[in-house]
């Protein structure tokens, strides 16, 4: 017995009569005589790329990128095994560094290590994985980023 899983789908005003929903599927007719089945139903991509797509590109195709800025507080003695470490791990998932300067403290003994880093908005996830690797580090004092104003 032949079941007919493709055919009319729609819905009544009372379920109890016919709760019939087609969602992301249309039919296709087979062109052929010979076709197994004379339609099929063919799914619809939805608009999951759609929002994947706008989330990643909003100006005419143009990535948006934003940047942000890293800090890290280490001895003088550290500043270029610390150095060596930042532009390993913000160089990693998308994130790029455009700049890396160094200000020394009041005391003269800790150095603070600033990193400006560009990514695309969904590369703030690997931004966040990479602070958390630098904080990992051992002899690091402080370990922070923020956002950078748009301008």
């Amino acid at each position: 017995m032949k079941i007919p899983f493709v055919g009319a789908s729609y819905q009544e005003r009372s379920t109890n009569l016919d709760c019939q929903a087609c969602i992301n599927l249309f039919p296709v007719m087979g062109e052929s005589g010979t076709a197994k089945a004379p339609l099929a139903l063919y799914g619809t991509p939805g608009l999951r790329p759609l929002v994947k797509l706008l989330k990643r590109y909003t100006r005419a195709g143009v990535p948006v990128t934003k940047a942000y800025r890293v800090q890290v507080a280490v001895n003088t003695a550290q500043e270029a095994e610390v150095r060596s470490l930042m532009l390993r791990t913000l160089s990693l998932g998308g994130l790029h560094i455009s700049e890396i300067g160094v200000t020394t403290a009041e005391t003269g003994k800790v150095l603070d290590l600033s990193a400006t880093v560009t990514a695309d908005i969904v590369g703030e996830v690997a931004l966040e994985q990479a602070v958390q690797r630098l904080a990992a580090e051992p002899g690091l004092m402080r370990v922070r980023w923020e956002a950078l104003e748009d301008g």
